[in-house]
């Protein structure tokens, strides 16, 4: 499945708790903004919109950057609503194409042992957890104890 962080923004607007399990490092500078306001406006206990996230954006950031948020969020609203099993796979694929990207940056650090080096590590393991934990071993439902 093909990445599309704007079906997941658009979801963290109706499940704030998605907004925790989305890596970083999928997102550009201008997403992160609005993941940021979205749990800025959820720990004030307001329930985000793409209007007041917009809004908000819109007030915090200098006059040049207005049409990158209005194209954001005429992105995010065209975006297609998804399902929970439609969210799943693409926090898959987010968190897959997150650990692609920290590799990458870790096969470009010259000296081993770097405090960077362990904190990508670090993100590394927790990113591998994640997947392994949302796609965990099946459980089967036919019980061992098939005595009659």
């Amino acid at each position: 499945m093909k990445l599309n962080t704007t079906q997941l923004l658009r979801a963290t607007l109706k499940n704030g708790d998605l907004i925790q399990s989305i890596p970083v490092e999928v997102l550009n500078g201008l997403e992160q903004q609005f993941i940021n306001e979205v749990k800025s406006q959820i720990d004030l206990q307001v329930q985000p919109t793409l209007q007041s996230v917009t809004r908000s954006l819109l007030e915090q950031t200098k006059p040049e950057h207005t049409s990158q948020i209005m194209e954001l969020a005429t992105l995010i609203q065209k975006a297609d609503v998804i399902d929970s099993s439609t969210q799943q796979l693409q926090l898959y694929a987010a968190r897959r194409q997150a650990a692609r990207k920290l590799m990458q940056i870790l096969l470009t650090i010259e000296e081993p042992g770097t405090k960077e080096e362990r904190e990508i590590n670090l993100r590394l393991d927790q990113l591998k957890l994640d997947i392994t934990t949302q796609f965990g071993k099946p459980t089967n439902a036919k019980s061992s104890d098939t005595r009659v």
